[in-house]
């Protein structure tokens, strides 16, 4: 049954993306599904866990944690395109699962029990609210194909990009695709693999694949996440709750602040991304809490591989939740016994962050490496319009950066959490005073701690200083969330509060009636009015030349394997997206020099001075040269198979030479040119 809804989702995703499906592509969306549930209980089984609630979402989650990390490892060392990479997967999972079928530790892991097919709902409930929230971006291709318009953010195109990279017969092989010949760059691969697998299968672009499976998946496994690690904490209500509560209801851009760019959604919505960093942290979440139960060992090993997968995922989730996974341990193992330790860290830590803010000359060395002040400046006062604004720069001009920081992160703090940093600690505070202090509780406070330490000392990473600091936020967000609706129904269950019961109930039925005014009175739950009025820059809804698409339309149709493109000019935007970018991720096409510069800022000094050499040799002598024969054989040398160009060469002021023409766009076709001059 888990496999035919995740089909059905992705049969609804594929068609709203203006492809069509067939009975044999929804056969193999059922049994890949099913290869994915099967990775997963094969998981559990090999480590020796037995019992789990949600026992198939848990395997769902798993499962495309596992397989995506063993499609990376494929594709990388064994250099076989991500579906390829699934098919040998699917054979040796069937295989191992063929062998083991008969152990009662696997088929109790697939054969679910009745309390587990409740969890059907939830996951039906899960995919019509993915289909929701992503209705927009998934018909992002045909909107490209009638008005030019992509609905969703420009970075997709990157992100097609990527997603081509892994499975198209145009560019596997080829390397980097923007930098044709020079090695690809494994950032970030595995959330790639599923959508790259999907892409291959239904044979569509990487742009599309992006927008339509891409976030989605992701939005998907996070609501699976928070689900299952609110019923591990307590029960399904809590997960319910939880999952309402972070995905559905308003975050804190709504209201008071109105930070949009330190919005939940929008961090989801914009990086992909974020999605699976932040499913895969709150699955390694989920066997933390069974070992903190527990005491089992295998919890444990569990938690911390998923941990370390996070890496392959989102490195910004790594920085975080690493960390201070093993301070929730270390606290655990040591703060339980040694309280009074614990207690004379923490003051210890306030101290020295004291003295670092209030000592001038300490103050001065720790700015000189740290971007804490760019960082406060950056959200605070650049990142669109926001009610701290004013009351920050009456901050600024005491010209005192103690108390810069100290403001500018509590007001940081407001803006990420909105009314649950005031809901936890109150809720915390009655928890303890009538159950006492568990040590489940050491998370909350060592995520908060480490989430601190990045703001007040993380460097500039690439020259940016909100790469570390902004990016890991919603995990910080959720954990909160999950902890304050914990904590709430708990207390609401003991008869020591009067009308606990109508409380609880009333709480229940806001949230509900939440969920039903964010649909009512927003045209869309993918909206710019979502993220507190933030502008974002212009990079949303943005048209490109329908030319340009066309041009892209042409290539993916006309060129073959093993062919490259250059175009003439560098014309990146303000968000570092280029026409090569466009129509790599459209064609499937690789580029022989494309996002320039973000190479430039991400690319270690011998791929930059690759990228000056391509610019200066290559395409500015293209340019330069009066000769075409000169200019294709300079071209044909370099592995280049088309030019691009938007305005007449200076070897063809005629436009008459060239292969193809759409509005100033023209093409020409470097090899079969070339026989024709010589």
């Amino acid at each position: 049954m888990y496999c035919v809804l995740l089909a059905l989702f992705l049969s609804i995703l594929l068609l709203r993306s203006g492809s069509g499906i067939n009975i044999q592509l929804a056969l193999e969306f059922i049994m890949g599904n099913g290869v994915v549930l099967l990775v997963g209980a094969i998981t559990l089984m090999f480590a020796k866990i037995k019992n789990i609630e949600c026992k198939g979402l848990v395997c769902i989650l798993l499962g495309s944690i596992v397989s995506s990390l063993i499609l990376t490892l494929l594709t990388i060392f064994f250099n076989i395109p991500a579906g390829f990479a699934f098919l040998y997967l699917s054979v040796f999972s069937l295989v191992i699962g063929g062998l083991i079928f008969s152990s009662n530790d696997l088929r109790a892991t697939l054969i679910f029990s009745k309390s587990n097919r409740e969890d059907y709902f939830i996951l039906l409930f899960l995919i019509f609210f993915t289909i929701s929230w992503c209705w927009k971006s998934a018909g992002s291709f045909p909107s490209l194909e009638k008005d030019g318009f992509l609905l969703t953010w420009v970075d997709s195109y990157l992100h097609g990009a990527q997603i081509s990279q892994l499975f198209d017969p145009k560019a596997f092989g080829r390397g980097d695709i923007f930098l044709s010949g020079l090695p690809p760059v494994v950032y970030h691969r595995s959330e790639y693999m599923l959508a790259a697998v999907i892409a291959q299968a239904a044979s569509v672009p990487g742009v599309l694949a992006a927008t339509a499976f891409l976030l989605p998946i992701g939005v998907l496994l996070t609501g699976i996440a928070i689900f299952t690690v609110g019923t591990q904490l307590a029960d399904r209500m809590t997960g319910i709750m939880a999952t309402i509560c972070i995905l559905i209801l308003p975050d804190s851009s709504w209201y008071w602040i109105k930070n949009g760019f330190l919005g939940f959604h929008y961090s989801l919505q914009v990086a992909p991304g974020t999605g699976y960093g932040l499913a895969v942290c709150l699955a390694s979440f989920l066997f933390f809490i069974k070992w903190q139960k527990e005491r089992s060992l295998n919890f444990l090993l569990l938690s911390l591989f998923t941990a370390c997968s996070v890496f392959l995922f989102r490195v910004h989730y790594f920085v975080l939740y690493f960390p201070a996974i093993l301070t929730a341990i270390a606290l655990i193992f040591f703060g339980e016994k040694n309280k009074k330790y614990l207690k004379y860290s923490i003051i210890v830590f306030s101290i020295l962050t004291i003295l670092i803010l209030s000592i001038q000359q300490i103050n001065l060395l720790w700015l000189k490496h740290s971007a804490v002040l760019s960082f406060l400046n950056l959200v605070h006062l650049e990142r669109g319009a926001n009610g701290s604004a004013e009351f920050y720069k009456y901050v600024l001009d005491f010209h005192y950066n103690g108390l810069t920081i100290f403001v500018g992160i509590l007001l940081l703090y407001l803006s990420i959490l909105g009314i649950w940093m005031l809901l936890y600690p109150l809720l915390l505070y009655l928890k303890i005073k009538k159950f006492g202090y568990e040590s489940i509780d050491y998370f909350t406070l060592s995520l908060s701690a480490c989430y601190l330490g990045i703001i007040l000392f993380a460097p500039r990473v690439y020259g940016l200083a909100d790469e570390l600091q902004h990016r890991p936020l919603g995990l910080l967000y959720a954990i909160v969330i999950l902890f304050t609706v914990d904590y709430f129904l708990k207390l609401m269950d003991d008869k020591w509060y009067v009308f606990s019961f109508v409380l609880k109930y009333t709480f229940i039925l806001s949230c509900l009636l939440g969920v039903a005014c964010s649909i009512l009175f927003s045209n869309s739950l993918l909206s710019k009015e979502l993220f507190g009025g933030y502008s974002l820059y212009g990079d949303y809804q943005i048209p490109i030349n329908s030319d340009l698409f066309k041009t892209a339309l042409y290539f993916r149709d006309h060129s073959n394997p093993g062919d490259v493109f250059l175009t003439n000019k560098d014309d990146t935007d303000s968000r570092y997206i280029d026409s090569a970018a466009i129509i790599a991720s459209v064609s499937g096409m690789p580029c022989y020099l494309g996002t320039k510069q973000v190479e430039l800022i991400y690319s270690p000094p011998t791929r930059r001075n690759e990228i000056h050499r391509r610019e200066t040799s290559v395409r500015q002598a293209v340019n330069d040269s009066f000769s075409r024969l000169e200019a294709f054989t300079l071209l044909r040398s370099n592995g280049i198979s088309w030019f691009i160009t938007d305005s007449p060469p200076k070897w063809d002021l005629s436009e008459k030479q060239s292969d193809f023409k759409f509005g100033n766009i023209l093409g020409y076709h470097v090899q079969r040119d070339l026989k024709n001059l010589l």
